[in-house]
């Protein structure tokens, strides 16, 4: 009987893996910046207070166990220059990209973002946040990319050794 029990334990645990159940990712996608606030996504602190109170169409995504997390929303254009002014530019050869096992994951996230290249800087102008915080030996680093095509802001985070 006991050799039955873990047989159904380890078939239960391997649904609610493979279902997601269990998984560390989380996605969340809020219709503007108050449906964001009123779920408390900035108490939490997944979503940056950079995210302006124009936004909209705003996809988070996060992993609790990696501490990494990707965000886009649309903006205006006006929100999107104050977001320049209060930025650090960046140059592309000096940008960490996510890790291309985390956005596979992410079908929404860019192709352009997933394998970086030279093209980059005709489509979008690189942002970091100077965060100098270290966090057990971890600094964070956070990058935004601003679509020059389109009002959109691409975000994601990672902690560094």
């Amino acid at each position: 009987m006991a050799h039955r029990t873990r047989d159904i334990s380890v078939v239960a645990l391997f649904l609610l893996t493979s279902c997601g159940v269990l998984s560390e990712d989380r996605d969340v996608v809020y219709k503007n910046h108050a449906e964001a606030v009123a779920d408390g996504a900035f108490t939490r602190g997944w979503l940056p207070v950079l995210v302006p109170v124009s936004a909209s169409e705003i996809h988070e995504s996060y992993n609790l166990d990696t501490n990494e997390y990707w965000l886009t929303f649309t903006l205006n254009r006006k929100d999107e220059a104050a977001m320049m002014a209060k930025r650090v530019p960046v140059d592309v050869s000096h940008v960490t990209f996510p890790r291309a096992v985390s956005t596979a994951r992410r079908p929404w996230w860019p192709n352009e973002l997933r394998n970086p290249s030279d093209t980059l800087r005709a489509r979008f102008i690189f942002l970091t946040i100077d965060d100098k915080k270290k966090d057990a030996g971890f600094r964070r680093e956070h990058f935004v990319a601003l679509d020059r095509n389109a009002p959109r802001a691409w975000c994601w985070s990672q902690l560094i050794h």
